[in-house]
């Protein structure tokens, strides 16, 4: 039974998440393999555009964070990506979910641990997550650490924010588990992630834009909330995907939306419409404007965040 100072002060069951991210619902994840697209994944091998096909190279190690039940593992191998030879190290801090693992695909490496807490002890050539960080404290700070253990190229998706600062506080947004438990909804900058990995050499930069989120409950109670102050509109929150990759060029960004549009005429002034009421145009048009600042910086990191934390 949940009162109002409960909610006004949400607490975070850091002791009991290996449970909280096992519970029935869990089970989504068994065949999540056909959720999964190209530009979802590190540039593994040379391709002409992330949402082509990629294979790892023979001798080369991933590291994915977040994998639930094998759904991304199922999907490389399905598709050639990787074979059972291929150095592939699973984390997830589900005991549903790296069990699963472990019994289905004893061929690869899988571990039961929290990523923020975690101390790695060998570095890696790709290393991934979808919606994982973006559930856990700091995020930033979790990027930083991936960051530093990544050879070659990294990508990360997440629910993002065109304006101000990261949001990282349960109090603000947050997920509410059937069974109560709250855990992290982050809201994410993705230059700020982007001034993370230009720390760590990354200099190639590939954004999917996938479109304005859709509407977010301010019922204390709900699923996903967010409190009345954060306004959608006004901080462009949509979902963004960001593949980074070390180079010695300078720094480049290669835009791609989400769902482009087809050749049908139909369909076509449909999705305008559609984009014009969402506010998808509006937030296409900002990404487009803060990446030409982006890449065109007179220094090549900058060591503190631009965006401020207000509105």
């Amino acid at each position: 039974m949940f009162n109002s100072k409960a909610l006004k002060v949400p607490k975070y069951n850091l002791g009991k998440l290996s449970k909280t991210w096992s519970q029935k619902t869990y089970e989504k994840y068994l065949t999540a393999e056909a959720t999964w697209q190209w530009s979802n994944f590190p540039n593994f091998s040379s391709r002409n555009s992330i949402k082509h096909k990629c294979v790892v190279p023979e001798g080369r190690s991933v590291l994915e964070i977040g994998c639930a039940a094998g759904g991304a593992y199922r999907f490389l191998m399905a598709n050639g990506a990787i074979d059972k030879s291929t150095d592939y190290n699973g984390f997830d801090i589900s005991d549903f979910g790296i069990k699963h693992c472990k019994n289905t695909h004893p061929e690869a490496n899988w571990f039961q641990s929290d990523i923020t807490k975690h101390k790695f002890d060998r570095k890696y050539d790709f290393t991934f997550e979808r919606i994982a960080v973006h559930h856990m404290p700091d995020p930033l700070s979790v990027f930083d650490k991936l960051a530093s253990v990544t050879n070659q190229s990294i990508a990360t998706g997440f629910v993002s924010c065109l304006k101000g600062s990261t949001i990282s506080d349960l109090s603000l947004a947050r997920y509410r588990h059937a069974n109560g438990e709250m855990v992290y909804f982050d809201i994410i900058n993705p230059f700020e992630v982007c001034e993370i990995l230009l720390d760590h050499g990354f200099r190639k930069f590939e954004f999917v834009y996938r479109g304005a989120h859709e509407k977010i409950d301010n019922f204390p109670l709900a699923h996903q909330y967010i409190s009345p102050e954060i306004s959608r509109v006004k901080r462009m929150i949509g979902r963004t995907t960001i593949v980074a990759t070390k180079t010695d060029a300078e720094i480049e960004t290669i835009f791609h939306r989400g769902h482009p549009y087809n050749d049908s005429p139909i369909l076509i002034p449909l999705r305008a419409l559609k984009g014009l009421f969402t506010g998808r145009m509006a937030q296409t048009r900002s990404f487009y404007a803060q990446l030409s600042t982006f890449k065109n910086r007179k220094g090549s990191v900058v060591v503190a965040s631009r965006y401020d934390k207000k509105e």
